[in-house]
C-alpha cells in the first residue's frame, strides 16, 4: 500500500471522527437549548404564581401558606435547573473541544496527504525525465557508434 493510500485511510478515519464529534456537539447544544427552555418556563410560571391576584388559580394553592410552600418548591426546581444547565454548558464545551481536535487532525492529515502527493508527483516526474534523458542519450549514443 502506497504512502498516499495509507494517509487517505487515516484521513477517512479522522473525517469520520470529525462527523461523530459534530453530531455529538449538535446533540449537546440541543440539550442545552431544551434545558434553557425548561428554565424559562419554570421562571415564567413562578412569576405568574407570585403575582398574587390569580395566584390560587394559577398555582392551585388552597391557602397562602400552601402558596408560599409551592413557590419555595418551584424555586428549588429552578435552582436545580440552573445546575442542570451548568452541566450541559460544560458538556457543550467538552464536545466543542473534541470537535476542534478532530478538525485539527483532519487538517493535519490533509496537509500530510498533499505533501505526500507532491513528493510522489515530483519523484514520478524525475523518473520520467530520467527515462526521457536515457532515451535521448541512448539514441545519440547509437548514432555516434554508427557514424564511427
Amino acid at each position: 500500500m502506497s504512502r498516499e493510500k495509507r494517509i487517505e485511510l487515516l484521513l477517512q478515519v479522522a473525517e469520520e471522527r470529525g462527523q461523530e464529534a459534530t453530531r455529538a456537539l449538535v446533540q449537546r447544544r440541543q440539550l442545552l437549548d431544551e434545558a434553557g427552555g425548561r428554565l424559562n418556563e419554570l421562571v415564567d410560571y413562578r412569576e405568574s404564581c407570585a403575582r398574587g391576584g390569580s395566584a390560587q388559580d394559577a398555582c392551585l394553592g388552597a391557602s397562602l401558606r400552601d402558596h408560599w410552600r409551592f413557590l419555595s418548591r418551584l424555586n428549588d426546581a429552578i435552582a436545580e435547573q440552573h445546575g442542570h444547565i451548568k452541566q450541559q454548558r460544560l458538556a457543550v464545551e467538552q464536545s466543542m473541544e473534541r470537535w476542534q481536535e478532530a478538525q485539527r487532525q483532519v487538517t493535519i492529515l490533509e496537509k500530510v496527504r498533499d505533501r505526500v502527493r507532491a513528493a510522489e508527483r515530483r519523484a514520478r516526474e524525475r523518473g520520467e525525465q530520467r527515462a526521457s534523458d536515457d532515451r535521448r542519450h541512448g539514441a545519440s549514443g547509437v548514432l555516434a557508434a554508427e557514424e564511427a
